[in-house]
């Protein structure tokens, strides 16, 4: 049988995991390759506030860190990131 505090961390489970499903939102960051060439990199499933500097930090570790490598090259420099709210309107089912 579950206790008091045990029950409210299960309510609190359920509330995150409804909101990530109707989250809707996708950031999109923006790299430089070696060769001048954009490319990007787009998240699912982010918090609801995000704060450019969390983003920064994001895509800086990304580039320090030289974790994903393109055709162009290694990733060198941050060009631009985008939240994108999805909405869609169900019209006939």
């Amino acid at each position: 049988m579950m206790n008091e505090r045990e029950i409210n961390q299960n309510r609190e489970m359920e509330k995150e995991r409804a909101n990530l499903v109707e989250n809707n939102k996708y950031l999109i960051m923006t790299f430089k390759n070696a060769d001048g060439k954009s490319t990007s990199i787009s998240l699912k499933y982010i918090k609801d506030v995000l704060t450019k500097a969390e983003v920064d930090a994001c895509m800086q570790s990304i580039i320090t860190n030289n974790i994903f490598f393109t055709t162009g090259g290694d990733l060198v420099s941050t060009y631009k990131a985008q939240i994108i709210n999805k909405q869609t309107t169900t019209l006939q089912e």
